[in-house]
């Protein structure tokens, strides 16, 4: 929607954004307590301002783009999350980039009918293990 019409609301919230991810930039690859006092004390602020900016466009229900904030708003205990928890990423791009292998391949074996539950189970077992540190080739 910003990239169509952008507003002052948005490019305020996409700024603020920025500004978190920025921050988890800095800390990425920290132990957990060093990123989690970096998120108490520099990126809580910052995500209740959002908060309040959100909830008040939500209250004007003018903009354009209240809809689209509206799902934002009602899943905050889940985008919060990781401020509660350093070893949690502010998303899930990982999980996002693993999987796509699985995707590409699973569009590939689109037609192929035997193995394809097999197939699924290893990709999920490998991903796992890379996931949590194991070499798969190991």
């Amino acid at each position: 929607m910003h990239e169509r019409v952008a507003t002052p609301l948005t490019t305020d919230i996409l700024e603020r954004i920025g500004a978190l991810y920025g921050i988890e930039a800095e800390v990425r690859g920290r132990p957990p307590d060093v990123r989690l006092a970096a998120r108490h004390y520099r990126t809580k602020p910052l995500v209740d301002a959002l908060r309040d900016t959100l909830d008040a466009a939500l209250r004007r229900r003018q903009s354009p783009t209240w809809p689209r904030l509206s799902p934002m708003a009602r899943s905050d205990g889940a985008l919060c999350r990781f401020l509660d928890d350093g070893r949690l990423e502010i998303d899930n791009n990982i999980a996002g980039r693993a999987l796509r292998g699985v995707a590409v391949g699973r569009r590939n074996w689109l037609f192929v009918e035997d193995g394809r539950r097999a197939r699924r189970a290893i990709y999920t077992v490998i991903q796992t293990g890379k996931a949590i540190g194991v070499d798969p080739q190991a």
